[in-house]
């Protein structure tokens, strides 16, 4: 059953975003999130999903934002992905954080990860 679920999690459509982050589905992960406060739940599922108050997501899903650059470096659009791991202008923070300027997006939910993104948000 476990294997049926991790292949359905693998092979379907959606949660495209959330894919860049998780290689598969990690109950460690979802233990220690359950184990948060609400706001930190929010925060941390809105950036893995990609459903936060980043600029991609105020203008594409609602109309909220201008464009959809970074608010940080001005130079490409502000998505999870591109906060998380690529925007220039936060790379010494992600070092700091992460232990790494550039980190691949997958390597960012570990086991004990969770920390690591309460900081960085």
């Amino acid at each position: 059953m476990q294997q049926k679920s991790q292949e359905s999690w693998l092979e379907g459509p959606a949660m495209r975003q959330t894919k860049l982050f998780m290689k598969s589905r990690s109950n460690r992960f979802t233990a220690d999130l359950l184990n948060q406060y609400r706001q930190t739940v929010r925060m941390i599922v809105g950036l893995l999903t990609g459903h936060c108050r980043l600029n991609k997501h105020m203008r594409k899903e609602r109309g909220l934002a201008k464009d959809d650059l970074c608010r940080y470096c001005l130079e490409e659009e502000e998505s999870a992905a591109h906060v998380l791991c690529h925007c220039d202008s936060l790379a010494g923070l992600r070092f700091r954080i992460f232990g790494k300027a550039y980190p691949q997006p997958v390597s960012l939910i570990t086991d004990g990860a969770l920390a690591r993104l309460k900081t960085f948000i």
